[in-house]
């Protein structure tokens, strides 16, 4: 079995474990390079509660953060 490691930190010629891996692209990243936001979790339509009370993980990679504009959040 082999460890996976980040992938931004190995563009860097640094090695690092991945911690997790990104959402959208699939790249391994570590601590310093994930970014975690948290995101409403929604069900179907149905009389009652829609939208559950406690907010789902969304990890991303740097490159993805930026393109999906949640570094320029406020």
């Amino acid at each position: 079995m082999t460890d996976v490691e980040c992938y931004d930190c190995a563009r860097q010629e640094r090695a690092a474990p991945a911690v997790a891996v990104c959402i959208r692209c699939g790249a391994g990243v570590c601590t310093e390079h994930a970014h975690e936001t948290p995101v409403d979790v929604r069900r179907p339509a149905n009389p009652g509660q829609s939208e559950l009370p406690y907010p789902a993980r969304h990890i991303t990679c740097p490159v993805c953060h930026h393109a999906e504009g949640l570094d320029h959040r406020a």
